[in-house]
């Protein structure tokens, strides 16, 4: 799951690089912080994982998401 977390980032912030106007910015937000983007999905997932794993999981899918959002 971290590994993922770490591909979302790099993925997220690479495709940001590649935005040119405002409108692919909005299509960024949208595929990367929107309800429906892989960091959302990784929060949903939680209850699934081991108790042992939820708290390290859960500070990294933050720890994603607010560099996604700063970056933003």
């Amino acid at each position: 799951m971290l590994d993922q977390l770490n591909q979302i980032q790099e993925t997220g912030l690479a495709a940001l690089a590649g935005t040119s106007d405002e409108e692919a910015l909005n299509q960024w937000k949208t595929s990367y912080l929107g309800r429906n983007s892989p960091i959302m999905e990784v929060f949903k997932n939680m209850g699934s994982l081991p108790k042992e794993q939820r708290g390290a999981v859960g500070r990294a899918a933050n720890q994603v998401k607010k560099a996604l959002e700063t970056a933003y």
